[in-house]
């Protein structure tokens, strides 16, 4: 998107989509896990307006200018993208996936606490209300700083909150997260990316595992993982750390 004209033609495009269900490469892939893991529905489809533009078609400069120039029409455009998402819900609440994650690439600095308010958490909450009425569990990916957006995040019903990313790449220390989520939703993540390149010392990397283990025991609603992309240079003897650590401390208590 270059301006406000370019919403006319977002609104012309998804008023005239249709939309059909294709669930084989799901089950293909829900095979392929045989019992490892659960195999879960992560589409843009499922972005709420406000981050696509963000996110995906115009940029911060450009959301922020079209909201404050041309907020009735972008209001406008929100509302018709929701519409057009409505017959992707049905499909989802259908299908075989037990997960469905939003892929927000959310980062709480970037979207701020206001626009979160007003134009996310409404869209959220009426897809979350609507998924586990069908029976699915939902999560969102948060990869950026939290301390804007989490604790709205917990009140829009969300199971998980997923690629939790803490300090020192994000905003909020691990023992803030668990008090934040405090049972109300599953955390997923706690190690950022970044700390699987050599840039950081492997001891550096060990000892930030062990805390986050600390302060997550079992049984804390708490899943271990990457906490957004594992960079390029990481080394397999880093990634194979992660399960060592994990599967001592589960034996040691």
């Amino acid at each position: 998107m270059k301006n406000a004209e370019d919403l006319r033609v977002v609104r012309y495009l998804f008023s005239h989509r249709t939309i059909a269900p294709h669930y084989e490469d799901f089950e293909r892939v829900d095979r392929l896990w045989n019992g490892w893991g659960m195999a879960c529905a992560v589409a843009p489809c499922c972005v709420c307006p406000l981050q696509r533009l963000l996110t995906r078609w115009a940029g911060l400069p450009l959301t922020v200018e079209l909201l404050a120039d041309a907020r009735e029409e972008m209001e406008e455009t929100f509302a018709c993208l929701e519409e057009a998402d409505d017959p992707i819900f049905q499909i989802l609440c259908s299908s075989p996936a037990r997960l469905i994650i939003f892929p927000e690439n959310l980062s709480g600095e970037v979207t701020g606490r206001n626009l979160l308010r007003r134009y996310a958490i409404p869209y959220w909450q009426r897809r979350v209300e609507q998924l586990h009425r069908a029976g699915k569990l939902v999560a969102l990916h948060n990869d950026g700083t939290l301390r804007a957006s989490l604790p709205l995040l917990l009140d829009a019903g969300l199971d998980a909150v997923e690629s939790v990313t803490p300090a020192p790449v994000g905003d909020m220390t691990v023992e803030e997260i668990r008090t934040a989520t405090a049972r109300k939703a599953v955390v997923w993540g706690g190690l950022p990316g970044a700390l699987f390149s050599p840039l950081y010392s492997e001891d550096f990397f060990v000892a930030h595992i062990r805390h986050v283990l600390d302060v997550f025991p079992p049984g804390s609603g708490f899943i271990l993982a990457s906490a957004d992309q594992v960079p390029p240079d990481a080394t397999l003897s880093r990634i194979r750390l992660v399960r060592e650590i994990a599967e001592e401390k589960t034996a040691t208590g």
